[in-house]
């Protein structure tokens, strides 16, 4: 992260919750097609887990949930079931069914790393806000996209992995 955007995103983050859950809103029928019931997911840039929180209201289980943030006060307070790394250049050689990066794709090194994160099989959904919407690009051609938010939009992309995918990490 560049020095100095950890302190700002913290400071400012919990005024964007009703935007975010806004998104997450016009995602449910996306995601209700897409997710199965006991996947695993990787969540790139968890902050505070808002879209973990919702999915859970929304009845969606996982068997895992790890979470990624550069900024170790974002992720406070912490949720039950989700193991938190906090590394501003994370590395696993770990496989998951489900990989999301919500308005953080932008600060990451190597956006296209995301698909390596996903088994074979597997999906990534990203958004960023449309003024940086271009990152999505790293991630190939996507299975469904669209525009998402009323306050603030974003685009999101899902990227399906075919069964035989080989990406590198």
């Amino acid at each position: 992260m560049v020095d100095g955007v950890a302190a700002y995103s913290t400071d400012v983050y919990g005024s964007w919750r009703e935007a975010q859950l806004q998104k997450y809103r016009d995602l449910l029928p996306v995601l209700r097609r897409r997710l199965m019931p006991g996947a695993s997911l990787l969540d790139v840039g968890i902050g505070k887990a808002w879209l973990e929180e919702f999915l859970a209201s929304e009845g969606f289980e996982f068997a895992k949930v790890v979470g990624v943030d550069a900024d170790p006060a974002m992720v406070e307070p912490r949720r039950p079931g989700i193991e938190y790394r906090i590394t501003d250049d994370f590395r696993t050689e770990e496989r998951f069914d489900v990989v999301v990066c919500f308005d953080a794709l932008h600060l990451l090194r190597e956006p296209g790393r995301l698909l390596g994160y996903a088994r074979p099989g597997g999906l990534v959904l990203a958004a960023e806000p449309l003024r940086l919407a271009g990152q999505l690009d790293a991630l190939g051609r996507p299975a469904d996209q669209g525009v998402i938010g009323s306050q603030e939009k974003d685009r999101f992309v899902l990227v399906m992995l075919p069964q035989n995918a080989q990406y590198r990490k």
